[in-house]
């Protein structure tokens, strides 16, 4: 069956934000502001209480100017606490590409429309496919390839159904689908600090796709149309210079020189194996003169002496769900080296049908068109939505004693895991127990 395929635009909406029970009035940022007096009120107020007293008596300008300086004076001292007192929702519809560079930050929380268990593109009442929703990125338009890339989506979409039809479950056809499929609906609890560390992490890289940037910079503008004192620029601006929040490690960089040379010598497995590397001052030196998300890479080091890690291949897919697992320090490889590889993993339910040869050459198909779109003049972060999410990446992990035994291996091992991170589960147990009787899981 082909169905039509739209291109739509990602959105964002601000849904919610925190409230005091005792006054309407009390919202956001003056919840903040109370929370951020506190610690040197010498009166030992409660913070409704200070907004009582100091800020409920202005008018709306004299308050906004009040709080911004008190934000701007906290930022500047890189007070952190302070900023993440307030908490808000934000509902996106963007295409896998975002909600994939969104869920690297492990300090907003999540939930989103499963292509686990539903049906990628729009949908009847009663569950009918209908249509294919993609994002067609800015820059392929009205360029000679623009005709190749709407081709392929089709064609990608087209395979999905069939096998979708055909009783390939929609969480091994999704597979076959391009980073640029929409997601539908992801809505995120973040606070202020959550946000500006995405911000900062790809705000100014120049690899990070566009359509990331745009429905950043979107949710700063919604979010400083309704509170202009707590997300003024210049409040951001220092609290950015601080540098005070958790590395991301995205996957959205031209290279990570560690990440590139560690897989180079151990020379890409394809399996999951424990790697301990050494970290030489020149390394470390490298590192701290790259951008932020290679800054990553020493959350995975032992005593400063070494990169201890477990190496893991994984599809891009199975990528999504496991830097959701926030119990554990991980660290991605880029996701343009992993294009370039262009490694296909293979679903067994595909690999068990008729669908694998049209399933390997589609994903082939998508792999080429991304280099030839490259190689015309199209900046990768652009190109690299067309990429499906069966392309294979590495990833560094540094699971512990816990993540064996409970966090991870408790989420990740059951029937009810999807069956690629749940294969990593096991392998991960099987080698802690061989390392350590200890952690031997029965």
């Amino acid at each position: 069956m082909k169905r039509d395929v739209v291109f739509s635009k990602p959105k964002v909406y601000l849904t919610h934000a925190s409230t005091g029970t005792e006054d309407s009035q009390y919202g956001l940022q003056e919840i903040t502001y109370g929370a951020a007096r506190i610690s040197h009120d010498r009166q030992q107020r409660r913070p409704y209480e200070i907004y009582e007293s100091e800020l409920k008596i202005l008018d709306e300008t004299e308050r906004t100017g009040k709080m911004k300086n008190l934000f701007l004076k906290c930022a500047k001292r890189g007070e952190t606490s302070v900023f993440y007192q307030g908490q808000f929702g934000l509902e996106f519809t963007v295409p896998r590409l975002v909600t994939l560079a969104l869920c690297f930050d492990n300090f907003t929380k999540y939930l989103q429309t499963s292509l686990r268990y539903t049906k990628a593109g729009g949908m009847s009442p009663t569950g009918e496919l209908m249509s294919g929703e993609f994002y067609f990125p800015e820059k392929i338009k009205e360029t000679e390839l623009e005709g190749a890339v709407k081709d392929l989506f089709e064609k990608l979409d087209t395979d999905y159904v069939e096998m979708v039809e055909n009783k390939i479950p929609p969480e091994d056809a999704r597979f076959i689908l391009p980073l640029d499929v929409f997601a539908k609906h992801i809505h995120a609890n973040a606070n202020f600090v959550s946000l500006t560390a995405l911000k900062s992490a790809y705000e100014t890289n120049e690899s990070v796709p566009q359509v990331v940037k745009d429905i950043l910079n979107d949710t700063f503008a919604q979010l400083r149309q309704k509170y202009p004192a707590l997300f003024d620029p210049e409040v951001i601006e220092a609290f950015v210079k601080k540098d005070k929040h958790f590395p991301i490690a995205h996957a959205f960089y031209s290279n990570n020189s560690v990440f590139d040379n560690l897989l180079k010598q151990y020379n890409y497995p394809g399996r999951i194996m424990e790697i301990n590397y050494p970290l030489t001052k020149e390394m470390v030196e490298e590192i701290l003169q790259g951008n932020l998300s290679e800054r990553a890479n020493l959350l995975l080091s032992h005593i400063g002496k070494e990169l201890e890690a477990v190496l893991v291949p994984m599809s891009v897919a199975t990528l999504h769900q496991m830097i959701r697992q926030d119990t554990t320090m991980q660290v991605p490889e880029s996701l343009y080296s992993a294009a370039e590889r262009r490694e296909i993993v293979v679903p067994p339910r595909i690999a068990d049908s008729k669908y694998e040869k049209t399933y390997l050459k589609s994903c082939n198909a998508a792999l080429n068109l991304y280099e030839k779109l490259v190689s015309d003049g199209i900046p990768k972060e652009e190109a690299i939505g067309i990429i499906p999410h069966g392309t294979e990446i590495y990833e560094l992990l540094k699971p512990d004693g816990w993540n064996i035994l409970f966090g991870f291996m408790r989420d990740r091992s059951g029937k009810a895991a999807q069956w690629e991170i749940r294969g990593i589960a096991k392998e991960l147990a099987k080698l802690f127990g061989e390392k350590n009787p200890a952690f031997k899981i029965n």
